[in-house]
């Protein structure tokens, strides 16, 4: 049985240990600012995720967001397997290496500035995929984009260098035509 909270309840919630279900927020849930240093698993967030000035340094298992997922200025090097986001995910300036094979996002996908240097080969974005300034210098053959993708100041240099078996249903920005 899932346990539903109200986001100006969830710190008093969270404080009392809540067991191994899962926490559901039903709607936005903004801890920015809070001096939170970890979530509980299994929490479902139907709304916004809002993590902004917080000292989390790690996701937790099995976290859903419904809406837009906000990482601002943390320190999270990595992405949990099961992270689940329907909206966006704005991974710009943080300190993360990689992504999960499973990773799914509803929304943009922005990793601009980051140290991203591949792609995981099942990869879906819903809106645009933005790798500017990584170091990406490979598109997998199954990547799936309902939008655009920026590859400026990436090794991609040329259409060429990305499969045809891709699926990006927007522009393609690029320095070589």
């Amino acid at each position: 049985m899932a346990t539903a909270v109200a986001s100006k309840n969830f710190v008093k919630l969270y404080n009392s240990a809540v067991s191994d279900e899962a926490t559901v927020v039903e709607g936005d849930l903004d801890l920015r600012g809070l001096q939170i240093n970890e979530l509980p698993d299994n929490l479902k967030v139907g709304g916004d995720l809002i993590l902004a000035e917080t000292n989390i340094t790690q996701l937790p298992n099995n976290l859903e967001v419904g809406g837009t997922l906000y990482l601002y200025g943390l320190q999270i090097n990595e992405l949990p397997d099961n992270l689940k986001v329907g909206g966006d995910l704005n991974l710009e300036g943080l300190p993360i290496s990689t992504l999960p094979n499973t990773l799914n996002v509803g929304g943009d996908l922005n990793l601009r500035n980051t140290s991203i240097s591949s792609i995981p080969a099942n990869l879906n974005v819903g809106g645009n995929l933005n790798l500017r300034n990584t170091s990406i210098s490979s598109i997998p053959a199954n990547l799936n984009v309902g939008g655009g993708i920026n590859l400026l100041d990436t090794f991609i240099k040329s259409k060429d260098d990305i499969p045809s078996t891709a699926k990006i249903d927007g522009p393609i920005i690029m320095i070589s035509p």
